[in-house]
Order: C-alpha cells, then structure tokens, then sequence
C-alpha cells in the first residue's frame, strides 16, 4: 500500500499516479512525456495566435489585466498609437478588437445561465420565495479542474498521491493537503476496486462565501463559487495563480445550485477518466469530493442544521431522531459518494481565530501587554490561555486535511477582488452579473494563455532589453522609490535573501573600527573579539542605505505560488519626510532573539563586498514567559549581518497612562522593557 522515499516520507502506491498514454495504458517507470499535439488547423500553427505576437499577448495582458484600462481609453490609445506609427495601424483597432481577440483563445471558457425552481413553485399558496426564478451562472467544474492540473506553471507545486511526511525526528509532519491522513484513507477505499488501482487520486475543493459590493446602490450581493484541488499544495492555494478557479455564481436554491455545479464531473467521482497533468503526462484521475471552504454562517447552510450548533457534529439524522426537526432539506452531499458534509467542513481560520477571537471577542496580542496592567491578573491570564486554546480545535483537522492555511477563507476572500469586486467596478451596474461573466471570461483566458505559453514574462520577439544607466556604483542596490512595503514573489521557493536597497551616501567613516572587527571574525571563523584588540582599520569608503528587501519563505501570507514573500526593513533618520523608522528583525544569526537595525551599508575589502546590519540586540528576561500574558518580555542588550525577517516588539506599558503626544515612533527608545512576537522556545 505504501513505499517510503529518499526523504522522510511514504507515498500511496496502489493509487500513485502512475503515468499513463492517452487511451489509459500504464507506461513503465522512467518514460518520458509524450510530445504535444501538434495543430491540425495551420492557423492554429502560428505561434502566438489568435495574437500577432508575443508583444500583442503582452499589450493585451497588460491592458485588461494589469491597468483595466476602460473600453473608451483603450479606443483612445489605439488611435494615439496609430498617429505615431509610420503606417497607421495599432495593434488592435479597437476595444471590441482586444475582446474578440481575448475571446478567440478559448471558448472553452464560457458560462452556462441556469433557471431553477422550487419544488413548489406552482402551487399558489407556497411562500413568494418558492414561486420565485431563480438563475445560476456556471463554468465546466471538469473543464476547470483539468485546466488547473495541466497548468504548467504549477508544474512543482502538484501531488500525484497521497503521503506520509515525517521529520528529522520521525515524528509525523503535516502541511500541504495530500500529507493530511483524509486523502490517505479515501485511497483505502478506492484501493479496494482493482479499476482504481494505478489511478491518480484527485480531492475536489470547493469554496463559497456570499459578498457585497456595493450598499449604497442598492445593496448588490453575489454568491461566488469556487473550485480547486487538494493535489496542489497550499502555496499555490494562497498565491496568486490559476490554482483556485471562479466555477460560479450561486442562488438562494443553495444545495440544488451546488449539486448543478457539480454535475460534470459525478461520473468521475466513482470511474476514472485519462487528463493531461502539468508534467506533461496523462494520468488516470478519480475525484472525490474533498473539504469545503466557508465562514460559520455558510458552514450553517452546508449542513443544514440551526444557527449555533456545530456543523461537524449535527446530521439530519441526529435532527430528526433526537430533537424532533424535520429535515426536509438534504446536503448536496447526500447524493454523492464517498462524501459527507459533516465530516468535509475545513476549519476557518480567518474567521474563527483571527477575526472572531482576536477581532469581535477578544483582542489581539499587540493589544494583550497594553492592558494587561489595567486588569486583574486573573482576566489577563484567562484571554492568554484561551489564544493557546483556540488551536486545540483545530488539531483533528488539520490532521485529517494538512496544514490549515490551505483552507483558510481567507483564499475565498482574496479571490472575490479578481472574480468579483473588480470585474463589478468594471461594469455599468445595470444588470451587472451578465458583464461580470464576460470579465471573468477574458481574465480566465488570458491567464491560462500566460500559463501555456510564458513560464515567466519574456520581453517581446525582436525586442533587446535596454540596459538603463543607474545612479549608483553599489552592484547590489535596488531603487528604493518604487517598492512596495510587502510583496508576493512569484516562481518557486528559495533561499531567504536580503537585498539593500536606496541611494548611497559615499564616504561614511562612522564605524571603521566596527567594520574592522567584523572584517577580523569573518577572516577568522572561531576568533573570540575582545574589546581591548586593535584591529586594522580597513574602511576607506561606505555605502549606507534606507532600507533593504528581505525575501523569505511565508506561505500563510500574501505570496507567489512558491510561498514566496518579501517585505521591506527600514533603518532611515526620516522616513517619507516625518520621524526617524528603524524596524525590528530576527536575524538569522540568531532567529530566537529580536534584533532593531540601526544602520544598512555595504563595503568593499580585497575584492569581496560585504552587505551589513548594524542592530542592537535584545535579550530575554528570565528563562520562561511572563506569567500572566503567557508572552516572553526582552530588553535592549547594550553590549552583525543575517538574513532578516522583519517582527514587531510592544512595550510594556505599566500602570500609568502615555502622555498625550506620545507617538508610535517613540516606542522603541522610549521602553525600557517589551514583549516579542515569537516564544522563545518556538522560534
């Protein structure tokens, strides 16, 4: 049933993934992919068609995707563009040419409008809400789900079968979805047919969370359904690509509109259907129908049960017998196999936790050392045993489903900006779904184009890239102007860097002896420095910057595919024109201790350069947590270089109120004693 690999892991062998040709005949180990289908239509021969070239995908992309530009400017632009050019002629003629163009990659992309009715719409005497019309928009959920598996842009980031991760002190490890034990036992059962062996295992992910866009016009609502797979790690969930699919809008008809948007792919949930896979091979895929991402209120109507109970617990069984409720309404699960609600209801995080815990109930833990002095000790340990607390709920799930931050609502949520609010804005408002479909269409296209023909963004055929004169001699520097405080880097993961950044001032000699002793140690792994050592001054000429990019692997937050993020450290005596900013980090030199950067510069010694951090250390008071916040207090240590990621410090208020023009760019220097972000012994 299983065979263990080079790592610290086992995967599932009988249902494995084991690559196929396109008729479904299993291939032997080691066979390469088979090669392209080649166009049957010689238009379709062209390379970049339906655009002229790889510039004119690149315009379009970067007009409708990126800037959004309206119809009306686009128009505008063309026929500026057409003044300048020797012969006249834009690259698209119109708006109306852009769409078409857009339109004439894939009609495979476009929606199917359903009507639905209640079982009792005829009857005269039902509710009006039954004898109303109802209509759901909908994609291929099949079609969709192959489109993401085959993306080669998510080549990395895909399990072919279930597997068992265990860590350098074989204690088992859970993170993305298919190293959950859920994805381990539906393989179990689908072991037990011998059609299904060789097969690749895909759990189906759905996601729903009903949003406005706008009250004041009207109080204007939609119900965007999602749609991914568990077989793409969560990286790829959280990041912004083509792992999580808009696959509809639902209507109030709630479980009758779920179980239409899965129609197309029920057969295979129970016989397994050959797909094309990012890796370039086919696979015999079966579905199953894996969690289901959505906030409480949903999670209400997914398992039909009252408002306040838990959906994981309460069936329409359990209804019926023990409390005498009729249950009229089945889960759209109930007519599916291998699958039950109640058990496939993912935890939510974003709401739950950070939102419900910290938000509406409680409060955050940067609030928690703020009134911990203005309340009894008891109250102040009751809240900071219950932020432990809180994640003993999660503990089954996220063994059954792997790392929570796959299912979080909060991939939903970031989603309805790009399927929902913006495609909104873009509309007139009148009858504003039909246009939101069409906007979704062209976005759906185009990514996938981007998919299958650019890996990463290429400049345009016959192009040179220019090479621009920089203001500066520093060979790692990046214009410091235009960054973006945080970031989502895309591709896949790698080491965590650090890249300075910002104009450089010449000639500063304020630390040569500093530089000289740091020099000496790096020349000298193992030396011990002694205050009374003189060391020879080397520093003739400095650099020093404002800032610097730390990039680093966060896959929980805003990132790429990879996990990937980066965020900007600042160390400036005026930041944006106001107060001095110098950031709190822990350096990798040292990762259990926070560290503030006083100055980033950089040097150069006997042909090597030297990138740096001057910081000032702070260390842990006592050797356990604060009994009361539950939090470990530091202090500055008066007493170097890393890799950073930047962390927050609150001081430690006491029992007297701030003074009035007491400002946030105070705090670090005017605490004498502060609480850490990360315990000590976690970090």
């Amino acid at each position: 049933m299983s065979k263990r690999l080079s790592i610290p892991s086992w995967i599932y062998t009988t249902l494995q993934g084991t690559p196929c040709d396109v008729d479904g005949n299993y291939l032997p180990p080691k066979t390469p992919p088979p090669p392209l289908p080649q166009p049957v239509n010689p238009q379709d021969a062209q390379p970049w068609h339906p655009f002229t070239s790889q510039g004119h995908f690149e315009l379009a992309d970067f007009l409708f995707c990126r800037e959004q530009m309206s119809g009306g400017n686009i128009n505008d632009l063309m026929h500026i563009w057409a003044a300048l050019d020797e012969k006249g002629k834009p690259p698209f003629n119109s708006h109306s040419h852009l769409y078409q163009t857009i339109d004439d990659i894939s009609q495979e992309n476009s929606w199917d409008c359903l009507e639905m009715h209640h079982v009792e719409a005829n009857n005269p005497n039902a509710a009006p809400w039954k004898q109303s019309t109802y209509q759901i928009c909908l994609h291929d959920a099949g079609k969709l789900v192959e489109q993401q598996l085959s993306n080669p842009g998510l080549k990395e980031f895909i399990d072919y079968s279930p597997q068992l991760v265990f860590g350098e002190n074989h204690q088992r490890a859970w993170s993305n979805f298919m190293t959950g034990n859920w994805a381990w036992n539906q393989c179990n059962e689908l072991a037990k047919k011998e059609e299904n062996h060789g097969a690749m295992f895909v759990p189906i992910i759905l996601g729903s969370d009903k949003t406005v866009v706008s009250v004041a016009t009207g109080n204007n609502e939609y119900w965007p359904l999602y749609i991914t797979t568990g077989n793409v790690h969560n990286s790829a969930h959280c990041g912004h690509g083509q792992a999580v699919s808009l696959l509809g809008f639902l209507s109030h008809l709630f479980q009758t509109s779920l179980g239409a948007a899965l129609e197309t792919i029920k057969p295979i949930i129970s016989t397994p259907k050959v797909i094309l896979c990012a890796d370039g091979h086919y696979q015999c895929a079966i579905y199953g129908i894996g969690p289901y991402i959505a906030d409480y209120p949903e999670q209400v109507l997914l398992a039909c049960i009252v408002q306040g109970w838990c959906p994981n617990k309460f069936t329409h069984q359990v209804l019926w017998k023990q409390y005498g409720i009729v249950d009229d309404i089945l889960p759209f699960t109930a007519y599916l196999s291998r699958a039950n609600i109640h058990e496939l209801l993912s935890p939510d995080i974003l709401h739950q936790v950070i939102k419900g815990t910290f938000k509406d109930h409680l409060v955050a833990w940067v609030y928690l050392p703020a009134v911990a002095d203005y309340l009894p000790d008891k109250m102040v340990q009751a809240i900071s045993a219950f932020m432990d607390f809180c994640y003993i709920h999660y503990h089954d799930m996220i063994q059954s489903f792997g790392a929570p931050n796959g299912l979080c609502s909060s991939i939903t949520e970031s989603k309805h900006i790009q399927a929902v609010k913006d495609p909104w804005r873009r509309t007139n408002q009148y009858e504003a779904l039909y246009q939101m479909l069409v906007v979704n269409q062209h976005l759906d296209n185009l990514g996938n184009f981007r998919a299958c023909y650019l890996s990463k963004p290429l400049v345009p055929q016959g192009i040179s890239p220019q090479i621009l004169p920089i203001e500066w001699n520093e060979p790692n520097a990046c214009n410091d102007e235009n960054i973006e405080e945080v970031k989502d880097i895309q591709g896949a993961r790698v080491e965590a860097t650090v890249q300075l950044a910002g104009v450089p001032y010449v000639n500063h000699d304020e630390f040569p002896n500093l530089v000289a002793a740091f020099v000496y140690q790096q020349q000298h792994p193992g030396a011990v420095l002694g205050a009374s050592f003189s060391y020879p001054l080397i520093l003739e000429r400095g650099y020093t910057f404002d800032s610097a990019i730390a990039t680093f692997h966060a896959p929980s937050d805003l990132s790429g595919v990879g996990g990937m993020q980066s965020q900007r450290i600042h160390a400036t005596p005026s930041w944006r024109g106001g107060p001095p900013r110098y950031d709190c980090v822990f350096v990798e030199k040292d990762p259990s201790l926070p560290a503030q950067v006083i100055l980033l510069f950089s040097f150069s010694y006997r042909n090597m350069t030297y990138s740096c951090a001057l910081v000032r250390w702070f260390q842990t008071i006592g050797d356990k947590p604060c009994q009361n916040t539950g939090m470990w207090m530091v202090k500055p240590s008066f007493d170097d270089n890393g890799d950073c990621v930047v962390t927050h410090l609150i001081g430690i208020y006491g029992p007297e109120p701030l003074p009035r023009n007491f400002t946030h760019t105070d705090s670090l220097t005017a605490f004498l004693l502060f609480i850490s972000q990360i315990m000590h012994d976690c970090a």
